[in-house]
């Protein structure tokens, strides 16, 4: 009877969805925050809404505490003192208790400094930030391990990774975990690689060795490309569809479609539903525009569309994402295509075109 009590958040959608929680952003309302400004933009912004998350919260919790830059926390503080209503606007973390998880030898904040830096800093939200967590009185380590609890051999590397003193016992248990040319690709096994084009080129693979082994039609939708508005020349269009997606703003000019792929999400959508950047479901179904031609069925070969799907159906975690829309089972949403402005090279045989 005292959830309203509790808030929990974090930095990033996919350490919030962790956490059963929302971002840091979307708790607080606020989303214009730098710490070049001595003022938070958003301070009088969707107040009701602000109020009605965090008014009555007594513990709110931080996940990834080691992502949070001084001016963040600040404008958390001042957050607060608006949606509990404190006249002393010098108060800190007014009638609730700040508890902070996280490990500062991980990410740190993408914009500012960490909280433990001291380097001068005249903004003032910086100033204001480093004095919050320095007022910090309880501090607690964490030492028993839990997702490698299974593998004290790798648990014990990671460990030794994390403070810099890995050793050559550590670079041999890594190249175990290296494929090689020849080796088999396992669609159950999740790869790391440092490279776009390889990730691309597995992606591409595992949906069409999954295709021919459910007799299914991989259905390929193709991005329909302008060039100031313009429809581009056969020639660039083809080899612009050819790029890697890291050179169209990640962006891919080809996108395999087949029943039951695994899909992530890489955009926060909606993180109080869980639909945030990481999120794993897979295809429910492709809603085809009603102009495109039935396309064969059963044939366990690639298929191209002429026309750019409606949308995707696409199933997540229904214990993740409770929405149940009319019609549809629970935890299914549809994904819609989006247009996306980029700009890149395109070579060919007569130079190189800069495309927008």
């Amino acid at each position: 009877g005292k959830s309203h009590w509790l808030r929990v958040c974090a930095y990033t959608g996919a350490a919030a969805k962790n956490v059963d929680g929302t971002t840091i952003h979307s708790t607080f309302r606020m989303f214009d925050v730098s710490p070049k400004a001595d003022s938070d933009t958003n301070e009088l912004d969707k107040t009701s809404k602000l109020e009605q998350n965090i008014k009555h919260a007594k513990f709110i919790f931080i996940d990834e505490i080691s992502m949070v830059a001084p001016h963040l926390l600040s404008a958390m503080n001042k957050r607060i003192i608006i949606a509990k209503r404190c006249k002393n606007l010098a108060t800190r973390f007014p009638l609730c208790h700040i508890v902070c998880l996280g490990d500062f030898m991980q990410y740190s904040p993408t914009e500012g400094g960490p909280l433990w830096e001291t380097a001068p800093n005249k903004s003032k939200n910086v100033i204001l930030g480093r004095q919050l967590w320095r007022s910090s009185n309880t501090v607690l380590f964490l030492t028993e391990v839990k997702r490698q609890e299974f593998d004290k051999a790798f648990q014990d590397m990671l460990e030794r990774q994390r403070t810099g003193k890995g050793s050559n016992r550590d670079y041999h248990i890594l190249l175990k975990k290296i494929i090689r040319a020849g080796d088999a690709i396992h669609s159950s096994t999740i790869y790391i690689v440092c490279r776009n084009v390889v990730r691309c080129a597995i992606n591409n693979m595992r949906s069409k060795q999954q295709a021919q082994l459910e007799n299914e039609t991989l259905l390929i939708s193709v991005a329909e490309d302008k060039h100031n508005k313009q429809p581009l020349q056969p020639h660039l269009t083809k080899r612009l569809l050819a790029l890697p997606d890291n050179k169209t703003s990640n962006y891919p000019g080809k996108l395999p479609l087949l029943k039951n792929m695994p899909v992530m999400i890489k955009q926060n959508l909606h993180t109080e539903l869980s639909m945030c950047n990481g999120m794993r479901g897979h295809l429910y179904q492709v809603i085809l525009d009603s102009r495109e031609p039935p396309p064969p069925v059963n044939t366990g070969e690639p298929h191209f569309l002429k026309y750019m799907p409606v949308l995707l159906l696409v199933q997540l975690p229904p214990k993740d994402c409770p929405v149940r829309l009319p019609g549809l089972p629970a935890g299914v949403v549809p994904i819609y295509p989006r247009t996306k402005a980029f700009t890149t090279y395109v070579e060919f045989s007569g130079g190189k075109k800069k495309v927008t």
